[in-house]
């Protein structure tokens, strides 16, 4: 299927979502999705979803770490795949090629691909390593490439909803039961920055550059938190099984002290932690956190309550990343009271996978 013309037009947003509902796969393989939806071809009650990010970091990853990935997901009759972030290193300049060359390896998924922005790709394009870019000038030019149509990436195409013209990066969609949504929630502090006339050593950002990225902060926050809450009431209309959420920052669970995680610069999350927990705790049904950034692959539950009671109906899954070019894999199936099991898929130099717990 041939892409449209790169143009973020309102109307086609609004004929775009108007269409969602009553999406059917057509002659381009596009499936249907969004709110309500039940996206991809997979058989069965339960399916499996490939969860990846934070590559590649280096030459040799994109020749065959990558490759060798990405044919391994595509042996594996995944109903689609979800990349938490970071197409690239932080010292790869931010130039418009990186993000053409994402594309097209998100286009040799045979299911289809949904990309989650990290902070690589834009919060940190300011470093002079990265090329100095502004980044709130990445930031549209991402909106404007990547997400300019209510479709995932993959050979095969799968319509999912967006949450308008402004914020066209936070998707939702759902299949059987449980619905997904993503959010662009950036590792480097989510582009909050508590001292705009502090120094920055390996940036071009000026005092007004940095002001400026706060500005941007405070307008997507709200957004952000809105459409979270979006999903877990749309999960609530469908009656559905559970939820899953993806962004690319790791929060920072485990530093609970305000000010430690201001010192940190973890406080960038607080308000976003704040309403899923909430809302984790009213849903009272499997939700799970994917996203990458740390590239530490795990799987636990750090989320407790405002008493310090653990969220037992909440799962965090870091993928792998950097280092290690591997996958995780997620079965989901409504069926099961926990809804989500996750397992760690090790590619070796044939692409040939081994699985561990």
């Amino acid at each position: 299927m041939t892409r449209r013309p790169r143009l973020l037009a309102a109307v086609v947003l609004a004929a775009a979502s108007a269409a969602l509902a009553g999406a059917v796969p057509d002659s381009h393989g596009v499936t249907s999705g969004g709110a309500g939806g039940d996206a991809g071809r997979h058989g069965g009650t339960s399916y499996d979803v490939g969860l990846w990010g934070d590559l590649p970091y280096t030459p040799e990853q994109e020749t065959t770490g990558v490759p060798d990935l990405i044919a391994d997901m595509n042996r594996a009759r995944l109903a689609f795949t979800i990349f938490d972030g970071d197409i690239k290193n932080g010292s790869t300049p931010c130039t418009d090629q990186e993000y053409a060359e994402a594309e097209a390896r998100f286009d040799t998924l045979r299911a289809p691909a949904i990309y989650v922005p990290g902070d690589n790709e834009w919060t940190d394009c300011h470093r002079t390593r990265a090329g100095g870019y502004d980044p709130l000038e990445r930031l549209g030019f991402l909106r404007g490439t990547l997400f300019d149509e209510p479709l995932s990436f993959g050979r095969r195409r799968m319509a999912v909803e967006r949450q308008d013209a402004n914020y066209p990066e936070h998707l939702r969609w759902s299949r059987r039961g449980v619905v997904f949504v993503t959010l662009n929630v950036q590792g480097s502090n989510n582009n909050r920055i508590d001292d705009v006339d502090a120094p920055e050593s390996n940036s071009t950002r000026t005092p007004a550059d940095r002001t400026a990225a706060n500005a941007e902060y405070e307008a997507r926050e709200p957004a952000t938190i809105a459409w979270l809450r979006d999903a877990f009431d749309e999960a609530r209309r469908q009656g559905g099984k559970g939820l899953m959420v993806t962004m690319q920052a790791d929060p920072g669970f485990e530093v609970t002290d305000p000010a430690e995680r201001a010192a940190a610069g973890l406080n960038g999350f607080d308000a976003l932690l704040a309403a899923l927990r909430e809302e984790t705790i009213a849903f009272d049904r499997p939700v799970a956190l994917v996203h990458g950034d740390s590239h530490l692959f795990r799987i636990d539950k750090p989320l407790r309550d405002a008493a310090g009671a653990l969220l037992e109906n909440f799962t965090r899954v870091e993928t792998f990343g950097e280092l290690d070019p591997h996958w995780v894999r997620a079965t989901i199936d409504p069926r099961d009271p926990d809804v989500f099991r996750f397992r760690a898929e090790i590619v070796d130099e044939n692409a040939a996978a081994t699985t561990t717990g």
